[in-house]
């Protein structure tokens, strides 16, 4: 989706949950759709690379910034939605959220990583920022990326929030009801019918 004046571009993958209320909260932007894609683009020109502090949800996205000649690239705090980069064979940026699809575009020679290999034989994973190719990496969750002036820059944007030992055990159920509640009742907000079902009309 493009911004206004074709400015500002992005591609994602995902959802923003609670995003009409996020929606309602910006002013002086003309949204020109009612879905959660077009939020991105108002929350970047607001906040710019610090709007994914304040996104809940499960997503990958990239932004481009025209004016600024700018990658702003971001995934969701729990690693849910994924997102792969490299560097192609000719200096080229290559993203997507399957490795296979980097690997389609022949900009990419992948290169096994004996490292990694020997991460997922010993403990059954390979560590967030890397991949079975040492040439392919893997945006960690909570991770925010930009590129801009060839420069590449990473940095994570979101950490759990402390522990509260002092609490009772009264206080902290009903603590937990009330987020569960609203976390619910967040992802329940779609611009498509739930579930996948059409709905009926009489």
């Amino acid at each position: 989706m493009l911004g206004a004046g074709g400015r500002t571009g992005v591609c994602f993958n995902g959802e923003i949950y609670g995003y009409q209320s996020l929606r309602r909260e910006i002013s002086g932007y003309e949204f020109q759709t009612a879905g959660d894609t077009e939020l991105l683009l108002a929350l970047y020109e607001r906040d710019g690379p610090a709007m994914a502090e304040s996104l809940p949800g499960m997503f990958a996205f990239a932004l481009w910034d025209d004016a600024r000649r700018r990658l702003y690239c971001a995934r969701d705090r729990f690693g849910e939605k994924p997102f792969f980069y490299a560097w192609g064979t000719g200096g080229e940026f290559v993203f997507a959220s399957e490795i296979k699809a980097i690997l389609a575009t022949g900009l990419v020679e992948p290169r096994i990583d004996p490292a990694a290999v020997r991460q997922y034989l010993r403990r059954g994973y390979v560590p967030s920022d890397r991949t079975i190719y040492r040439n392919i990496h893997s945006l960690p969750p909570a991770h925010r990326l930009v590129l801009q002036d060839g420069k590449l820059e990473i940095d994570r944007y979101w950490s759990l929030p402390p522990v509260d030992f002092t609490i009772s055990l009264e206080t902290a159920v009903e603590k937990f009801r009330h987020l569960f509640d609203r976390a619910v009742a967040r992802q329940l907000v779609a611009d498509v019918a739930r579930g996948g079902v059409p709905e009926r009309r009489p």
